[in-house]
């Protein structure tokens, strides 16, 4: 974990089984779903394949992580749409920061 800031981080998440279809059904058509769950969160996600870094707030680092994990679990059956993706994150109980 990197601090970038007072109160931002960075930390690094490893999803598996690598399955470079079951990634690209997460990531979405030009990165979009992490585009969308980025700013709906208010976090930063990058990737290198199955590596994944979250910058934010602790918090919302955990928050998202826990989003990934699910969302990556459900490719194994799933093809997903932005829908799909709104509906996760509308799931999420968070409260404003």
């Amino acid at each position: 974990m990197t601090n970038i800031s007072n109160n931002t981080t960075t930390n690094g998440l490893l999803l598996e089984p690598v399955d470079n279809k079951r990634l690209s059904n997460l990531c979405g058509p030009f990165d979009k779903h992490l585009r969308q769950i980025e700013h709906f969160l208010g976090v930063e996600i990058n990737n290198r394949g199955n590596n994944f870094h979250v910058s934010g707030t602790q918090k919302l680092i955990a928050i998202t992580e826990d989003l990934l994990k699910e969302i990556y679990a459900v490719t194994e059956t799933e093809s997903l749409s932005a829908e799909a993706i709104h509906l996760h994150l509308k799931s999420l109980n968070i409260s404003n920061e």
